[in-house]
């Protein structure tokens, strides 16, 4: 397997470049992967995992290329005192965003120490920067006439079909040149990184009239949001969605239409699919800390050894087994 990461360092004395066609089989991996940031993956298509990922960090910023074969939830947050955005070279459907659908020419931003709740499509490659929160808020400032607007950037923002395309060949120019071109020196790819910033962000500011607003999650997502938490923390495995109906207040209709509009699932194998993630990301430690697979999959509410197995299998392509002994 080619190594995951393409990066070059331009604020230090040494730079890498590694191998032609960087990819992984782990999103543990990916997640790991990406500098800095503070996040957690979720797979909720089944089959193996394959995702790869192109990184270039200039001076504080980072851009990056992205991307995976199967649905996958994200959560959590940018590096720290630092915005993110992303823009889709291609996805399979819309995503949805911290409740909002996004579709292929939708900015996702993610403002400094705001969490972050991607529901992607079965495939998704997308451009991702991570910005000072100080640049951020100096230039978006200075294109949109009025004041302060970086806490807004928070959200979604569609842009243009011209302005998405422009930014997509002009952020993966910037990549390649970053990693391969060992002739350029730092300052002058500062440079470029800094011009590409700026349009980006004159991107956002032009599609939304010179303004842009934060996002606020509707009442389905809070409700997916808030269920799933539930569900997780409880050690017992036995909560049922006749149980989070009457937790919540809601009907069980209102409970199926929110988990269908949010993560396009059905609320029950929504849940299920997020309990057997757990066990896999326990899975990965149990050698240390002697747990069987048995008695993790018990902990998230699968007590049928054969039923669990197969459900393993179907969504991550491989044994409980397997993981437990790669790990």
């Amino acid at each position: 397997m080619s190594p995951l990461v393409f990066r070059t360092v331009n604020h230090a004395t040494r730079r890498k470049s590694m191998g032609p066609d960087p990819k992984t089989q782990s999103f543990e991996e990916l997640s790991d992967a990406v500098v800095n940031w503070d996040q957690e993956y979720d797979q909720l298509s089944g089959g193996q995992f394959e995702g790869g990922l192109k990184l270039a960090q200039v001076n504080e910023s980072q851009i990056l290329r992205i991307r995976w074969g199967q649905k996958i939830r994200y959560r959590g947050t940018a590096p720290a005192g630092a915005f993110a955005f992303a823009l889709p070279f291609d996805q399979q459907g819309d995503a949805n965003w911290i409740g909002q659908k996004a579709g292929v020419d939708t900015v996702l931003m993610q403002a400094p120490n705001k969490a972050g709740d991607l529901i992607s499509s079965n495939f998704y490659d997308a451009l991702v920067l991570g910005v000072p929160e100080n640049d951020v808020f100096r230039i978006s400032s200075a294109l949109s006439g009025k004041g302060e607007i970086s806490g807004n950037l928070h959200g979604a923002s569609t842009l243009s079909t011209a302005g998405a395309a422009s930014l997509r060949h002009q952020g993966q120019s910037l990549i390649d040149r970053a990693i391969s071109d060992f002739s350029d020196d730092r300052a002058a790819l500062k440079r470029l990184s800094d011009q590409f910033i700026k349009l980006f962000l004159w991107e956002l500011v032009k599609s939304n009239g010179g303004g842009l607003k934060e996002h606020r999650v509707s009442r389905p997502a809070r409700l997916v949001g808030d269920a799933t938490d539930l569900v997780l923390s409880d050690v017992t495995g036995n909560i049922g969605l006749t149980t989070l109906c009457a937790h919540y207040g809601v009907s069980l209709r209102t409970l199926h239409y929110a988990f269908k509009d949010v993560t396009g699932l059905s609320a029950a194998t929504w849940l299920r699919r997020m309990r057997l993630n757990r066990v896999h990301r326990e899975l990965q430690g149990a050698i240390s800390n002697g747990a069987t697979i048995g008695s993790v999959a018990a902990t998230y509410g699968f007590h049928h050894q054969g039923h669990f197995t197969n459900q393993y299998k179907r969504l991550f392509g491989c044994l409980p087994s397997e993981t437990l002994h790669r790990n």
